[in-house]
């Protein structure tokens, strides 16, 4: 196989993933090229003209550093934007364009999936290099992976949905056919199989679409790579039914990835989940623990290490939703069971 991939369009790329991928020979990969079929497209409906929307700027920043994220745990073996260096993340930088006289935005998603493939050579095999690319590509950046993330949105809230006036309403609205979902499915879980670069492409990916569903949700009307939709139909498709928060003590070592302390009166800590790579943002429960506990964190932070801590943790159907922070300790107290955070759907 020669060492450049190139792809010409989202066609070619699911013939490739659902084809032509058991009998690829790509040992000696060492780039995937595409081109700007791989690129979110956004129209605006209304009086905006070279503009962008308050919602969408936000989605794009966000966006942005889902990006970073994935290139830090693809050069520096965690997803942790802190890693990275200025003139890396000028060099990585998600970027939108807004047509002259239009609404019209598109992105440089597919240059930065080119430069992410270089990136992944040596670190994981040709045929999961393929899958990682092709498959962030696919679901982030196109009319097909908008339409199969819609059309998996609209599953998930019929079910949810009990008035059978909205769920009338939203069944009769259709975003992919059935083989496109399908196929949606089937790369979603053969990405979900692989190593840990390729599972955290694949939540960017997704996470890229929720961002916009958000956007969309507060815009009238909106075109997602070519597929209407307008804000009460975004807005149901993003919500979620209010579901009751249970309570749980945690405990274990946390990496100390910053400390806060510009505000006197609340220390704010981002720590990571060594096992997961998730992030959270926390803070003291008692003023009084916050003095006493800082410089612990610090020195962690310093030595870009752990330290053990004992959290209040309040989760929605196993999801995250608020920690706070109940004692800190260099090292862990004693033995005894310890709960770990997890991720919904892990």
């Amino acid at each position: 196989m020669p060492r450049e991939l190139r792809v010409a369009s989202a066609d070619e790329a699911l013939d490739i993933l659902f084809e032509q991928l058991p009998t690829l020979d790509s040992d000696d990969l060492e780039r995937v090229v595409l081109t700007a079929w791989a690129s979110t497209r956004v129209k605006i409906s209304g009086d905006f003209h070279s503009e962008i929307n308050g919602p969408f700027l936000e989605a794009y920043a966000k966006i942005d550093d889902e990006i970073l994220r994935l290139f830090a745990l693809a050069r520096h073996g965690a997803p942790d934007i802190r890693l990275l260096k200025q003139d890396e993340i000028d060099e990585i930088s998600f970027r939108v364009k807004v047509e002259e006289g239009s609404s019209e935005i598109s992105d440089n998603l597919w240059k930065l999936a080119e430069k992410l493939s270089t990136e992944l050579v040596g670190k994981m095999t040709g045929t999961e290099l393929i899958i990682t690319i092709l498959g962030l590509a696919l679901i982030a950046g196109t009319t097909w992976g908008v339409r199969g993330f819609l059309e998996g949105r609209k599953e998930t809230r019929l079910d949810e949905i009990r008035t059978g006036e909205r769920r009338d309403a939203l069944a009769a609205v259709r975003y992919a056919s059935e083989q496109q979902k399908e196929q949606f499915d089937r790369l979603a879980g053969l990405m979900s199989e692989q190593n840990q670069i390729t599972k955290s492409a694949l939540d960017g990916a997704l996470n890229t679409n929720y961002h916009l569903l958000k956007a969309s949700s507060l815009t009238d009307n909106v075109e997602l790579s070519g597929t209407p939709l307008d804000r009460t139909e975004a807005r149901e498709l993003r919500s979620s039914p209010r579901r009751p928060a249970t309570s749980k003590i945690v405990e274990q070592y946390m990496k100390v990835v910053d400390v806060n302390t510009a505000d006197p009166t609340a220390t704010a800590v981002i720590v990571e989940d060594p096992a997961t790579g998730r992030q959270h943002r926390i803070r003291f429960r008692d003023r009084m623990l916050d003095g006493r506990a800082r410089a612990t964190l610090l020195r962690a932070l310093d030595d870009r290490g752990t330290a053990w801590l004992r959290l209040s943790v309040k989760e929605v159907e196993d999801e995250v939703t608020s920690m706070e922070i109940l004692s800190v300790s260099e090292t862990q107290p004693d033995e005894g069971n310890v709960h770990q955070i997890r991720p919904a759907g892990d």
